[in-house]
């Protein structure tokens, strides 16, 4: 904030440099502005001068604050003077400098002010990017305002709880969020600080949240600085409606022809007014064609009318209703993007001899697919690969294609136009890697969130994040399903719930359960894992098990050893004392303790630990040995035969070392020895056989024996409706 007011005291112009953006767009913005001045800090110093030439001044802004800072001199002032360019993607395929003039800059502020009430009394937290219009607005409006700036953390922006945490504790009464982070903050936020909360990039839609504070709709290209019509949500008539002008600004609806059309008929929308930018830097040609004289009115300040490209209509209420696009402009991702600027990228490759980029719609999300006549001949994956891995080092992330098509010709219309119902269709669902099922805790708990977020069944561990779809949007909701304590960046850079899996597990912090479906009952349900010791079994149960309150599973505390710590490990009777440190603190009187086929003894005897200071509502225990005392031999390779025979075909996508860990790990838990526990809770043992009917005398007098006509494997899988009643509690 301050060097954009050293700039701007100074009569000069800021250009915002996201230092998220590859190298490709930071050197064309740097080489189109000519700047001869570039800000930096220690941290982005040696980046910087990898992209300037010797006749750049870098100024180290670290250096800067460690002295002794005078008085800001201010220059005297064109109200119509510059204050900012900002880039968005080209219709050329080159970004676009939009001109902001300080006029823009002042109406908005002050128009927001008066408007929505912020003043020096508050705080407004700046959540956006600085190269995003929305960052500098928020500026601006804070300085008009004299409120306080609340700068967000980056690794608290993509956390919603956290987030919400760091609002309360800056006391943070006014914020912009994109509107599709905003949905979720909306909808997983109780009680935050808030007083206001502004959207905008996306169509909020439906709104029917009752909040404590008020959700301000905006909608304004970068064109007209961010935003040029508003509206508070809960005086919405129709969820398209974006509002009122804000002031000094005018609307019109035209036709092709750019006539007027009647009230309520569509038409592309055009502004003029304080807000409208002077034009593009260095784009005559596009500034021609997009800033157009005002035929409409004559008053100072209102002579160029800027073609949005939107069609909207206006509504009975004289709001303004958002009905779409007319141009080849698309959200990827929750970004604007030209789909001729990723095209041009394409054609930069010598073999490229045309392309054509679409979208196609996978799930609820817009995906790139470039179609591309290749001079050489190249293998599809080859081709796929040497196309995306282009475009990502020179490009933004969201502009790299999901689907890379060979033709051997661009399919025209007689008028010369690509055809686009020529083109081929893609298959979606080659986005897919080969199914494998979750196998431990977290792969399950990741898997879940992920079926959850993309509203799809059967997502394998080894499905990828973004083939799937997913955008920094899905990653935040994911994120918000799973309460443990990582990064969201993880899920964008690991992708897969094999990989995110391994990442968290790595480091988390303490040995625990951790839920794995939330529920709508205060009321808890644990799941102890059989003689694998992992929670694999329990997959068709926790999907479809009739239970209203949240369930927990845990996954035997060695496998957080590694191979060779385990295989040290000589008849260790800790495992009880892992399960019980790990409930002890979580569990709540009224809870209930579930167990599967061997698992049955650790969670009889955890019970028996529990039941001296908590109340149990109910052990189930599903077909499992109660056989405290185990005089088996046990010969590893027979169990490695059986283990392969019956999860050959998943240990395949599995490392080796896991699949040796699993093995010394079954070996161990089932040469266990363990006392015969006495519990006083309510036991009810769901069983194929009788063949364990006596020993429940041996632990309890307070059981209920039940038989199921099933076998040991069925009972928790396809019979599972067999026994479903037992888990419905009033």
């Amino acid at each position: 904030m301050l060097c954009i007011l050293g700039i701007l005291s100074m009569g000069g112009v800021f250009v915002p440099l996201d230092d998220k953006l590859p190298n490709e767009r930071l050197s064309f913005i740097l080489n189109d502005t000519d700047a001869n001045v570039v800000i930096v800090s220690d941290e982005t110093y040696e980046r910087a001068e990898g992209l300037v030439d010797e006749n750049v001044v870098l100024i180290n802004i670290s250096n800067i604050v460690k002295g002794t800072i005078g008085n800001l001199s201010s220059l005297p002032i064109c109200y119509g003077n510059l204050a900012c360019i900002l880039y968005t993607s080209g219709t050329t395929g080159i970004p676009k400098g939009v001109k902001i003039t300080r006029k823009s800059v002042l109406n908005l502020a002050e128009y927001y002010c008066n408007q929505y009430g912020l003043s020096n009394e508050d705080v407004y937290a700046l959540y956006s990017s600085i190269g995003f219009d929305a960052g500098p607005q928020a500026i601006f409006q804070k300085i008009y305002a004299g409120a306080c700036l609340s700068v967000v953390p980056e690794d608290t922006k993509f956390n919603i709880r956290d987030l919400n945490e760091y609002f309360i504790k800056e006391n943070v009464t006014y914020t912009f969020i994109s509107t599709q982070v905003s949905k979720i903050f909306m909808e997983t936020t109780n009680e935050t600080s808030l007083k206001s909360l502004s959207v905008g990039g996306e169509k909020l839609s439906d709104f029917k949240h009752d909040l404590a504070y008020d959700v301000i709709d905006e909608f304004g290209p970068t064109e007209a600085f961010a935003f040029i019509s508003s509206i508070n949500a809960s005086l919405k008539i129709d969820p398209s409606s974006i509002g009122y002008l804000n002031y000094n600004s005018k609307a019109y609806i035209l036709d092709e022809n750019q006539h007027r059309v009647p009230i309520g008929a569509v038409g592309e929308l055009c502004v003029a007014g304080f807000q409208i930018a002077d034009g593009y830097f260095n784009r005559a040609g596009e500034t021609s064609k997009s800033f157009i004289d005002n035929p409409f009115c004559n008053d100072e300040g209102y002579g160029v009318l800027y073609r949005t490209g939107d069609i909207a209509r206006v509504l009975p209420d004289g709001s303004l209703g958002l009905v779409g696009r007319r141009d080849g402009q698309v959200k990827i991702r929750g970004n604007r993007v030209e789909l001729s600027e990723v095209e041009t990228a394409i054609r930069e490759l010598d073999y490229v001899d045309d392309v054509t980029v679409q979208t196609v719609l996978n799930g609820s999300n817009n995906e790139l697919v470039a179609y591309v006549v290749s001079s050489r001949a190249i293998e599809d994956v080859d081709l796929r690969k040497d196309i995306c891995d282009y475009v990502s080092v020179n490009k933004p992330d969201y502009m790299v294609p999901s689907f890379v098509v060979a033709l051997d010709a661009i399919p025209l219309t007689v008028n010369g136009k690509v055809d686009k119902g020529a083109l081929p269709k893609v298959d979606t669902d080659s986005l897919h890697a080969d199914y494998v099922e979750p196998m431990t805790k977290m792969e399950m708990i990741i898997v879940d969130a992920f079926e959850k977020v993309f509203n799809q069944e059967k997502i394998g561990v080894h499905d990828d994040f973004i083939n799937l779809g997913g955008d920094s949007l899905s990653a935040i909701k994911i994120k918000a399903l799973i309460d443990l304590d990582f990064d969201v960046r993880t899920i964008l850079k690991a992708r897969t719930p094999y990989k995110i899996a391994q990442y968290i597990e790595e480091n988390k912090g303490e040995y625990g359960f951790e839920l794995i479906r939330k529920g709508t009952k205060d009321q808890n349900m644990f799941l102890f894992p059989d003689v694998s010791g992992l929670s694999y079994s329990y997959l068709n149960f926790i999907k479809n098990i009739d239970f209203e309150g949240n369930i927990y599973i845990i996954d035997d505390y060695k496998y957080e050893l590694t191979l060779e710590e385990i295989r040290k490990i000589d008849e260790d009777k800790q495992l009880i004392d892992h399960y019980y440190d790990a409930i002890k603190d979580v569990f709540n009187d009224g809870d209930i303790i579930v167990a599967y086929s061997s698992g049955c003894i650790n969670s009889a005897l955890v019970a028996e630990k529990l039941e001296k200071d908590k109340d149990i509502e109910k052990c189930i225990l599903i077909d499992g040995t109660l056989d405290f005392i185990n005089d088996t031999t046990v010969i590893k390779e027979e169990i490695r035969s059986q283990l392969m025979e019956d999860y050959g075909f998943i240990f395949k996508y599995y490392p080796q070392d896991y699949v040796e860990k699993l093995l010394e790990i079954i070996l161990i838990n089932m040469n266990l020895h363990f006392h015969t526990p006495k519990i006083n809770s309510p036991i009810v043992y769901l069983a194929t056989t009788d063949k364990f009917k006596d020993d429940l005398d041996n632990i309890s007098d307070n059981y209920e024996f039940i038989l199921v006509d099933s076998n040991h494997k069925d009972i928790i899988g396809k019979d599972l409706y067999k026994i479903s009643k037992y888990f419905n509690f009033d």
